[in-house]
């Protein structure tokens, strides 16, 4: 019994195709993307940097105004010349 080439091909052609039939029909579908687990912990941590931030600068103006009274009072003592430590 001789088998033509013509019909190795096609006998070839459709093992490849149900080959990948096959293949694509045992791969599992994609699990759907995981809900977002954020209880808002990010968004309290966010709002806490900037009041930390805020708090920062309101102590630095804060030292900054102490540091300019105390100079000031330094410099009358000393163009006076009654500097007490």
């Amino acid at each position: 019994m001789a088998v033509s080439r013509a019909s190795l091909g096609v006998v070839a052609i459709i093992a490849i195709f149900f080959a990948d039939i096959l293949q694509v029909a045992q791969a599992q579908s994609p699990s759907p993307a995981p809900t977002p687990t954020s209880d808002g912990t990010s968004i309290d941590q966010g709002i806490a940097y900037v009041l930390m931030l805020l708090a920062l600068g309101e102590v630095n103006e804060f030292l900054e105004w102490v540091v300019f009274i105390n100079l000031r009072k330094w410099e009358e003592e000393v163009s006076f010349g009654m500097l007490c430590i």
